[in-house]
């Protein structure tokens, strides 16, 4: 009876820290690999974007460029954030979380400086999907948890 209880405590114990190891990934908060996602260099890793959370709303911004200057500028970006430097600029901003998805967000593009919307959810906890809307259509990038 003692030995039953014991495995029983032990199963249970197992149970609330792998519940809680999910929870814990289960959010979008982290720093994420963005891959290059044409051209010769397809698949790459382009940068990494931190994403955090800022009263209630959340925001990425750049952390680390690959294969560009660190003192990159966005040329073709719009208003206040032209000719700014793109690490450590935010290009995401405004999501909220809803149910399982995070919505209602704006994206920029520092490649041509045009901002879309966005939505992004969680494909598993190592893995996220973010999805940019234009007036036409919609495209999906995946993006994966830095360990």
């Amino acid at each position: 009876m003692k030995k039953n209880f014991l495995f029983l405590t032990a199963v249970f114990v197992c149970l609330v820290f792998s519940a809680s190891g999910w929870a814990a990934a289960s959010t979008i908060v982290g720093i994420w690999s963005v891959p290059i996602e044409a051209g010769k260099d397809k698949g790459k890793e382009r940068s990494h974007i931190e994403i955090f959370e800022k009263n209630g709303l959340y925001y990425g911004k750049n952390v680390k460029l690959n294969n560009a200057p660190a003192n990159l500028l966005c040329r073709k970006c719009k208003s206040e954030k032209k000719d700014q430097p793109i690490l450590g600029m935010v290009v995401i901003r405004d999501l909220k979380k809803k149910s399982d998805r995070y919505t209602g967000g704006k994206v920029l593009a520092v490649e041509n400086g045009e901002e879309y919307d966005c939505t992004v959810s969680l494909v598993t906890p190592d893995k996220m999907k973010l999805t940019t809307y234009w007036f036409w259509g919609s495209e999906d990038h995946y993006l994966t948890r830095v360990k």
